[in-house]
């Protein structure tokens, strides 16, 4: 006679006092974005380099289009009022005008995701730290590089904290703040370049030219990408972690 029963079976990845709950994901989810504004708002040089890290994506994610679509890198350097221009040749210019936004988007929605996972945080925050190192590549003045060692510095940070259980905790909180000021960025960047301060030289302003449509059209609809990319990205970063049913025949 056979008796079935059934037992929970879950990942290694659930015994971490981030994985026990949603409510302790939501609270470090909210003390992510108290952070985030703090350091939008403040003037220490030190808190000043997460929103440069912001830019700096921005301007790569130009490079990286331009790259893939055939073109070619020339520069990219940052401004201290916290604005950045990237220099390319050649490229699909829809493509490379639109990844400029979409990038520090999807970094922020992948390290949202991967701070709820220590495997994913694992492999995100690396292929991150690879990322910021061949920023150095690129031409470059020396505060951009500075900015790009910032950006390395947080993605190791979160790597190595990644890989032991009890320092997974820090580094899901290091992944979920830089992946809610990312992906708010990316947001407040697109709304002021179309709405809050129209510039004829933004990104959003020449891919409405290309498209022959009203920027502010183009710039609500890809407002509107953005703001779902990132509610998803929020949702997925404090949901429990899933439990497997596994049956046992005894």
């Amino acid at each position: 006679m056979q008796t079935h029963r059934h037992v929970v079976a879950v990942s290694a990845d659930v015994d971490t006092p981030l994985d026990r709950g949603d409510g302790v994901k939501v609270f470090c989810q909210l003390l992510a974005v108290v952070l985030t504004l703090g350091a939008w708002n403040t003037e220490n040089p030190a808190l000043r380099a997460l929103p440069y890290t912001g830019v700096l994506v921005h301007e790569h994610g130009h490079i990286v289009a331009a790259l893939c679509s055939g073109g070619t890198a020339k520069r990219v350097s940052l401004q201290p009022d916290e604005g950045g221009s990237a220099r390319t040749a050649g490229g699909f210019a829809p493509l490379v005008g639109l990844a400029g936004y979409f990038a520090p988007c999807l970094l922020g929605a992948l390290w949202l995701v991967a701070s709820g996972r220590r495997f994913v945080g694992t492999w995100v925050s690396s292929l991150t730290f690879v990322g910021a190192v061949a920023m150095q590549l690129v031409p470059m003045d020396h505060w951009t590089r500075m900015v790009a060692a910032v950006l390395a510095a947080l993605a190791g940070v979160a790597m190595f904290s990644c890989w032991g259980h009890w320092s997974w905790p820090f580094g899901s909180f290091v992944l979920r703040l830089g992946g809610t000021y990312w992906c708010l960025y990316a947001i407040s960047d697109l709304w002021g370049d179309c709405f809050a301060h129209p510039s004829l030289g933004s990104d959003v302003a020449v891919l409405s030219q290309w498209l022959q449509l009203p920027m502010s059209w183009v710039g609500a609809a890809w407002v509107l990408l953005l703001v779902v990319l990132t509610i998803a990205a929020f949702r997925l970063s404090v949901q429990r972690t899933p439990v497997k049913i596994l049956p046992v025949i005894r």
